[in-house]
This record gives structure tokens, C-alpha cells and sequence, in this order.
């Protein structure tokens, strides 16, 4: 790898050895805080590159603001709303770095990660970087328990270690916890993704998991991940469902592909994946704010859907749900007015009980 340029601002002639690419929509609350993570950091060698989807508050505003105190570092590309996905593909077309990293506007990376990174780069030359995240603004705790050491290097014929826990966790994803080479990137990747607004990040990771030869592992918590109430994930919307067999389809023909080369049983994995994200959706559909007749209608229409009958019953995903999640599930399946509703009524409460 060649040598970084330490300075207070990049050259804008040369390339730069990173790319912050920052989808931006509607979060002029957290903005600052993301944009400024960046500018702080430790090593200097990088380009920020913010794409306004269509913002309807003052976030693109906030990003030429910042981008005529910094234009040599930050570009600003403003376009119409299409979505997380193609936000990204937009930054990507735009991005002259040597490595990628992705940053959600509502975040940030704690004041070393670029250094940090790039540090593994240099030592070990790998084509993507994982590291952890934190839920704490202080990156004193981890989000992801992840099964290797500090700085283990997978490559070669140990890829089929890694794609083990990348297909049969949600742990590998996200795309915010990757710092991947720009050689990865194939702009065709995104010609199937119309419509994907749920499992972006694993849509947009398989590919790269696909031509990555080389992964650096990195315990440490380099990026705090805010967590929202409202997260969609814990409501029910039929566009997300569409999305994820979409999701669900790039996963498992990949996973055929990887079985077929490296000889190790990937399919029953995504499989498993794909009765997982089933059961949840049920499971959201009760945890919904719609009215309990709503949300009967709901479980109706899924459970006629092909896709949903045919993954939900996955026996290796049954095996792993806990007791109370079993009871969910046989609730949803039993088609029982009375069992829906005690199970609905309870995520009522709990519902209740937080925002109190």
C-alpha cells in the first residue's frame, strides 16, 4: 500500500486513501456530529463525500454549509429521494478513494477509526476491514460478539471461515461496520435493487463478500450506531417484506455459488436466514401500532404468500427460537383469534411500559 499524506486538508488533485460516503436524508439533528467525526479524525487522508436524497429539512443546507468551509474535503451531491441503496450508489460513483467507508448520517466514528484502519491496511494488505460498533457515545461497550481474535486475517482457502458466520448471522451486514478496497465495487450490483428499502446492507455486502480474496477482523468499537424507537424493523410494512425476498434471493444464490466452491453447506444457512426474517416479519405484524383487525388481515395475506410458507417452517431456525419466540410463532400459525390477540396485547404493554 502506499504511504498516506498526514496534512490538515487533501490535496484536491491527488487521490485520496479513503472515501466517506454519507447518505443524507432529513437528519439535520445528528448531522453535525456525523460530518464533524470526520473532520476530527486523527489521519488526514480522506475525502467527504455527503449525497442530500431528497431531504426535505434543512440537511442539505447543512452539507454545502460545511462543504464551503472544507471544499477541498467534501463533496456535496444533491438529488431526488431514492432511497438508502441508491444513495450509496451515488456516493460510490462519485468517490476517487483508494478504500470505501459508509457512514450513516445519524452517526459517527470515534476520533482514531481512520487510523485505525488504515493501520491494518498497511500491516497486513487485506481488501476489507470489519470492525465493531458501539451503542454507547463513550465506545465503551460492542455491539457485535464477533467469533476471531483482534486483527485476525481470513484469506485463502480460510474465506470458508468467514462465509460460514457471514450466512448464517446478521453480525457481517452492515455496510457502516466495512471498510472495503475500491476494486470490490461493480456499479451492475445495483441493478436489482429497485426496491429495496429493507436488507440493504446485506443486498450491497454479498457482492463484495463475494470478491473479496482477503478480510481483516477488528474488535475494536470504531463506530457508534444510534438507535432509534421508531426503527422500522420493529414495525410491519409490506414493501419490507417484498424487499427482503429480493434480499433473500441475492443471499441464497450466492450461497449455492460458495457451497459449490468451497465445499462447505452455505444453502441450509441462507435458508435458515430466510425463516428467520419470516418469523419476524410475523412477529412485527403483532408488534404493530395497527388496529388488532389491521394486523389479522396482515398475517392472512402473508401466510398465502409463497415465500413465507415455505421458509417459515425452517426447522434449524425453530430450533434456535427461545421459548416465548416459539409461542409466537405457533400464535401466528394456529390462526387462533384468541392466542393473536394475548400475544398483541402483550407487545402493547411492553410498548407502553418503554415509552413510560
Amino acid at each position: 500500500m502506499r504511504e498516506a499524506k498526514q496534512m490538515e486538508v487533501n490535496n484536491i488533485d491527488s487521490k485520496p486513501f479513503f472515501s466517506v460516503l454519507v447518505p443524507v436524508y432529513n437528519q439535520e439533528k445528528y448531522l453535525p456530529e456525523c460530518i464533524e467525526s470526520v473532520l476530527n479524525q486523527t489521519f488526514k487522508d480522506f475525502e467527504l463525500i455527503l449525497v442530500d436524497d431528497g431531504s426535505t429539512d434543512s440537511s442539505g443546507m447543512l452539507c454545502d454549509q460545511y462543504a464551503q468551509e472544507h471544499p477541498r474535503i467534501i463533496t456535496v451531491i444533491h438529488q431526488k429521494n431514492q432511497g438508502l441503496l441508491f444513495a450509496r450508489r451515488t456516493g460510490i460513483e462519485n468517490a476517487n478513494g483508494e478504500f470505501y467507508l459508509f457512514l450513516d448520517a445519524d452517526d459517527y466514528f470515534c476520533g482514531n477509526a481512520l487510523k485505525t484502519i488504515y493501520s491494518q491496511i498497511e500491516k497486513k494488505s487485506v481488501h476489507m476491514v470489519i470492525f465493531n460498533a458501539s451503542l454507547q457515545a463513550d465506545f465503551k461497550s460492542k455491539l457485535n460478539n464477533y467469533p476471531y481474535e483482534d486483527g485476525t486475517v481470513l484469506e485463502g482457502k480460510q474465506k470458508n471461515v468467514f462465509l460460514m458466520a457471514f450466512c448464517g448471522t446478521h453480525m457481517f451486514n452492515n455496510m457502516c461496520f466495512k471498510c472495503i478496497h475500491s476494486s470490490l465495487i461493480d456499479l451492475h450490483d445495483y441493478i436489482d435493487g429497485v426496491g429495496v428499502g429493507y436488507g440493504e446492507d446485506l443486498f450491497q455486502s454479498i457482492p463484495l463478500v463475494d470478491r473479496a480474496e482477503s478480510f481483516c477482523i477488528l474488535q475494536a468499537p470504531l463506530y457508534f450506531y444510534r438507535q432509534h424507537a421508531e426503527s422500522m424493523t420493529h414495525y410491519y410494512n409490506p414493501a419490507q417484506f417484498e424487499s427482503l425476498k429480493n434480499v433473500c434471493g441475492r443471499l441464497m444464490a450466492y450461497s449455492q455459488k460458495w457451497q459449490g466452491e468451497y465445499k462447505i453447506p452455505l444453502i441450509d444457512k441462507a435458508y435458515e436466514y430466510a425463516g428467520n426474517e419470516c418469523y419476524r416479519t410475523a412477529k412485527n405484524v403483532l408488534k404493530s401500532n395497527d388496529e388488532f383487525g389491521v394486523k389479522r388481515n396482515y398475517l392472512a395475506e402473508l401466510k398465502k404468500d409463497a415465500f413465507y410458507k415455505k421458509y417459515v417452517e425452517n426447522k434449524r431456525m425453530c430450533s434456535h427460537l427461545r421459548m416465548y419466540e416459539k409461542f409466537i410463532l405457533f400464535a401466528v400459525k394456529s390462526n387462533s383469534y384468541m392466542m393473536q390477540r394475548i400475544v398483541s396485547e402483550i407487545f402493547s404493554c411492553a410498548s407502553r411500559l418503554k415509552r413510560n
